[in-house]
């Protein structure tokens, strides 16, 4: 009430100053007042709704988590009505902005004091808060413990935020050097230690991007973005990741001139430890993949300086690697191999390298027979080498020695432990398998570093996982990966519990049935890369397989191979798959040839004796009575009167 009292009075006491007709000033006067009442009604509903995630970061307001509505009819129609009264409170700031143009500072103070005294009181001067380090300054820890004092700074800082956000788009240009003096509260608001704070500014500067968008991303990507990479601190990725998120889809094609700056940092956070980060930075880097071919032309951003630009030219050639496996940098193996590695399979590891430099996941699904064993047999030592290199000089805790899983069929768990100790003596591999009780002593070797691959069944870390998900691990690899491709089956459930810096899939059908398959594999690897399960089939899935009905219409067939081009584009960085006939060369063509072979005589007799017996009788009974709601009419006599051995099977 006070503040619908005291903007009343500033308006009308303004107008009467400047001599404004009474219709400007009735209008001015009735947005004043939807304005304040808006400020007051959304304050109280934001105090009550985001208390709980205002006092913890445990529950941050990231947008790809969407929480299920259970409240009642009255709770949505009071949920409706405070909507209502939000889009007010913007129309009605839209209003006096538009009104006062470039004198709106000038002639209503109040206002603009409404979106910059509270930061202001809450982060100090701007030309102060400018110099401080994002990343580093313990300056903002001590402003998030003086927020938490129950005084209303921290609900204070929140609104002042909303109205900047409404305001933005609306004022003058004349009065975006104002705006842009505001940027540096907005960062400091954005790596708070509230989610709710950092929610609003992440909206507030994606706004910001809009309005006033070389200031803006400049400070996004020289302040901001060094946050991304704080691992202290998990509240600060949260904050910036989510900035990232909503910059990308306010921007929408005009972020291309800055693909590059956000793709590198928002890539290092795809392994996360954190959830919501990383859920947030696999999406994001999802749909910058999409814009990275319309980017190499575009001009260089407006007012970035000369060190960003050749930094982007820097990452312009990650990102040629990235979409192109032949412009990749050799890598040097440096621990013995005892083994000559064929050109594709140096090829191989070169590209795992590239994973591995740039912390991401992908599938190998190189022909059966090609060296996936082999390959990443390599990069695995090569990895655990270099960590254990970075550790003893630099005594860093992201180097810590870690072991990798090998998840594979139980047939394949000795050949995997054979293969290593043939290939490489710099590895240590242990058989994770038995019975429980003779598995259970193997988790205290793990826990100790006694191993450096560990190897297990999937039905073992199904069973298991509750101590195998409490584990750091460095590499998970699935061998025969595809088995994980059911998504709610609970042997997939339990693989994806378990925490890896590092996934590869191997596997040479990566795809057996149709396209959903290879969401779960994605999902694996990077969670939420391809969207939800939902949206994959409604962007993808349903497309392409509606598109192969000969009884679809041209338009639907067409909508399913362009659904089928994007996904291609979409996962190709992450897959690498050789044919024999395409890479081993000194192999003549494949031939297949049809021998038929004469029975002897004690087959045919055999085989006589079998066709005659009751046997092949009721066999034919019972396999004719299952195909007859199948086959033809015609073509079912047909198939009953030709009996055949293998029938029996």
């Amino acid at each position: 009430q006070t503040d619908s009292i005291i903007m009343l009075e500033m308006v009308q006491r303004e107008h009467a100053s400047n001599g404004s007709s009474p219709a400007n000033a009735g209008a001015a006067l009735m947005a004043a007042a939807a304005t304040a009442s808006a400020q007051a009604s959304s304050r109280n509903k934001r105090r009550g709704a985001r208390s709980a995630a205002a006092a913890t970061d445990s529950e941050p307001d990231v947008p790809l988590v969407q929480p299920s509505s259970t409240a009642s009819s009255e709770g949505q129609d009071k949920e409706q009505a405070a909507r209502l009264v939000v889009r007010g409170a913007e129309a009605a700031l839209t209003a006096i902005a538009e009104l006062f143009g470039p004198h709106l500072i000038r002639s209503v103070p109040r206002l603009w004091d409404c979106a910059t005294l509270p930061l202001s009181a809450a982060y100090g001067p701007a030309t102060a808060t400018t110099t401080a380090s994002l990343a580093d300054s313990d300056v903002l820890d001590a402003v998030d413990s003086s927020l938490a004092s129950g005084d209303g700074a921290a609900q204070g800082v929140i609104d002042a935020l909303r109205v900047l956000l409404a305001l933005a788009p609306a004022l003058d240009q004349a009065l975006h050097p104002q705006v842009a003096d505001s940027l540096p509260w907005v960062l400091c608001a954005l790596v708070s230690r509230y989610a709710s704070v950092r929610h609003m500014a992440a909206r507030t500067l994606a706004e910001l991007c809009i309005v006033i968008t070389p200031a803006a991303m400049l400070a996004l990507v020289r302040r901001a973005l060094p946050s991304l990479a704080d691992t202290t601190r998990t509240h600060r990725r949260q904050g910036v990741a989510e900035a990232v998120y909503y910059v990308i889809q306010r921007l929408g094609e005009t972020v291309l001139p800055y693909v590059t700056f956000l793709m590198v940092p928002v890539l290092g956070r795809m392994s996360d430890p954190n959830e919501q980060t990383r859920l947030v930075c696999t999406n994001c880097f999802a749909q910058l993949l999409k814009l990275v071919p319309l980017e190499a032309d575009i001009p260089d951003p407006e007012g970035f300086p000369a060190e960003l630009v050749a930094q982007r030219d820097t990452e312009r050639r990650f990102l040629a690697q990235l979409m192109d496996s032949s412009k990749l940098e050799p890598f040097r193996i440096p621990v013995k191999i005892n083994a000559s590695l064929r050109k594709y399979q140096q090829d191989g590891v070169d590209w795992l390298a590239f994973l591995n430099k740039y912390e991401l996941h992908g599938v190998l699904c190189d022909d059966m027979g090609l060296g996936k064993t082999l390959q990443t047999i390599c990069i695995v030592a090569s990895d655990h080498f270099l960590r254990s290199q970075r550790f003893a000089n630099e005594k860093n805790a992201d180097c810590l020695p870690l072991p990798s899983l090998v998840v594979c069929p139980p047939t394949l768990i000795s050949h995997w432990e054979q293969e290593v100790r043939n290939y490489t003596d710099s590895l240590r591999p242990l058989c994770y398998a038995g019975v429980p009780a003779e598995r259970r002593p193997l988790i205290a070797q793990i826990a100790a570093n006694a191993a450096d691959v560990v190897i297990m069944s999937y039905d073992v870390v199904r069973n298991d996982i509750d101590l195998l998900a409490a584990q750091n691990w460095n590499y998970c690899i699935l061998d025969e990966g595809h088995v994980i491709k059911n998504a709610r089956t609970k042997l997939t459930l339990a693989v994806k519990r378990v925490k890896a810096r590092r996934r590869l899939i191997l596997s040479g059908t990566p795809v057996q049935n149709n396209v959903v398959e290879l969401w779960s594999l994605f999902d694996f690897l990077m969670p939420g890369f391809l969207g939800s399960e939902r949206q994959f089939n409604e962007m993808y899935a349903r497309p392409i397989l509606a598109s192969r009905d000969a009884k679809q219409m041209s338009h639907a067939q067409l909508g399913g191979e362009q659904a089928l081009k994007a996904l291609h584009k979409q996962v190709l960085p992450f897959l690498l798959r050789r044919m024999k006939e395409d890479v081993l060369h000194d192999l003549p063509p494949k031939i297949i040839q049809d021998h038929y072979c004469e029975l002897s005589s004690v087959q045919r007799f055999l085989y006589d004796e079998f066709a005659k017996s009751a046997v092949t009788g009721s066999l034919k009974t019972s396999l004719g009575s299952a195909t007859a709601t199948v086959q033809p009419k015609e073509e079912e006599s047909k198939a009953r009167a030709v009996p055949h051995v293998f029938q029996a099977l």
